[in-house]
């Protein structure tokens, strides 16, 4: 069983504490909406959907005190809010817990590593996961599949695969990647192609998918920005 801090409990946050509280780990939840933390606390979280329809106790804060040393800090803030995250997160360090961002978008681990160390940073991204708040202490899970990452710089092989395995026990598929800037990139290309889709027609991701007029653009779009990527040698063909 691992000691886990959860960094930022929104809806996606929440997900992850909760499969890895039911998966046996003590699970540590860190939101500022007193709300969630105050309905979890009382009533457990509820999470519904791919995941199943379950309740899970686990610890539910609004702040990193007392906690102390952990063997995994996950920073699921969105990425405006990762700076204040990770000196929130320095009491919650031991001499070899890692601290993994997992953000859309670019420049998160940048700002992250001054604060915490390079050489302690795992870099996150997820891919076909998808969640949202039903209120105080309930969460929808919409889907699951991948989870994504690779050592920023320095990190032990073997701490790494520690951290990898505590995400597999709690029914992630992940996959492991040497060359975490070709990875968030492929993030990236992804999110332009259904977010600029979506901006544009109004639809979401599951309707941009069936709908034969919105499809194209799904393509065209990403493809615009994939020429300044691809010329650094970072992106393959395979992101879009």
């Amino acid at each position: 069983m691992a000691r886990i801090v959860i960094v930022g409990w929104g809806a996606a946050g929440s997900v992850y504490a909760a499969l890895m509280a039911d998966a046996g780990h003590d699970v540590f939840g860190i939101t500022l909406w007193p709300d969630h933390a105050a309905a979890m606390t009382a009533n457990g979280l509820r999470v519904e959907g791919a995941s199943g329809d379950q309740t899970i106790r686990l610890h539910a804060t609004t702040t990193t005190e007392g906690i102390g040393p952990c063997d995994l800090v996950v920073i699921a803030t969105k990425a405006f809010d990762v700076e204040a995250a990770a000196r929130a997160s320095l009491s919650l360090l031991g001499p070899e817990t890692p601290v993994q961002t997992i953000q859309n978008g670019l420049g998160s681990a940048e700002r992250v590593a001054p604060i915490v160390g390079a050489d302690r940073l795992i870099v996150g991204v997820v891919g076909g996961f998808g969640a949202s708040m039903r209120g105080p202490g309930h969460v929808h899970h919409n889907r699951m599949e991948m989870v994504r990452f690779g050592a920023y710089a320095g990190l032990p092989q073997p701490v790494l695969d520690a951290a990898a395995e505590i995400w597999r026990s709690a029914g992630f598929e992940v996959k492991l990647f040497d060359d975490v800037d070709r990875m968030v990139w492929e993030k990236v290309i992804m999110n332009v192609a259904f977010s600029g889709t979506s901006c544009l027609t109004g639809l979401a991701i599951g309707e941009i998918m069936d709908n034969p007029e919105a499809w194209p653009w799904r393509a065209a779009v990403p493809r615009r920005r994939l020429r300044g990527p691809r010329r650094a040698g970072s992106v393959s063909r395979s992101a879009i």
